[in-house]
């Protein structure tokens, strides 16, 4: 039993690490890309896609899905916003159900 414990401790540390450490190491330079990629006027269909499909993915990944519909409804206004996190958290859904 102990060593069952222990494999999933190391594992779970592995999987954390690989999750934050890189947020520690490259926090800067993505910081700065997604503020320019938000504020770039010429591409709101990609800026949306790249919204939604963060909503969609975010079954799979550790990613605040709050901060991106608040990011979604900044950037792109009320209803264009609102129907990109429509879309993005049903594909969501959609995703769970197939996996499940």
């Amino acid at each position: 039993m102990s060593l069952a414990l222990g494999r999933w401790s190391l594992l779970s540390t592995v999987l954390l690490a690989a999750i934050v450490v890189p947020f520690f190491l490259y926090e800067e330079p993505i910081t700065c890309w997604t503020q320019e990629f938000i504020e770039r006027q010429d591409s709101r269909w990609v800026v949306g896609g790249a919204l939604g499909g963060l909503l969609a993915t975010d079954l799979l990944l550790p990613i605040p899905s709050s901060l991106v519909s608040i990011a979604a409804g900044y950037v792109l206004g009320f209803w264009k916003g609102s129907a990109v996190i429509w879309i993005g958290m049903t594909a969501a859904c959609l995703i769970g159900y197939l996996l499940g």
